[in-house]
């Protein structure tokens, strides 16, 4: 019997996991067999709701939550080196707080 869970991913991320021309959905939808339905931008919940088989949508929702580990990784990675360098120019600006 099918069942629908509710997945929270933030919504900066839903354009991740939908990808170019729905792609990254797809494939995801393919690989884990199941129905996944992303909310419109303009409705701004963090809810992306996965419907099929018990066991396949708790694999899709565990692919879910791997892929915004991937993304908040990622989001780390861009973001430390220009929050360092913008600590490296304040300091020099401001060598005596």
């Amino acid at each position: 019997m099918p069942i629908t869970r509710e997945v929270s991913v933030p919504i900066d991320y839903h354009r991740f996991i939908i990808g170019q021309k729905g792609r990254e959905v797809q494939a995801m939808m393919k690989e884990y067999d199941v129905s996944i339905s992303i909310p419109s931008s303009d409705e701004g919940s963090d809810i992306i709701k996965v419907s099929g088989a018990p066991a396949n949508v708790d694999r899709a929702e565990q692919g879910l939550n791997e892929r915004v580990e991937k993304l908040d990784a990622e989001k780390e990675e861009r973001v430390s080196p220009v929050s360092c360098l913008i600590l490296e120019y304040v300091a020099e600006k401001n060598p005596n707080p």
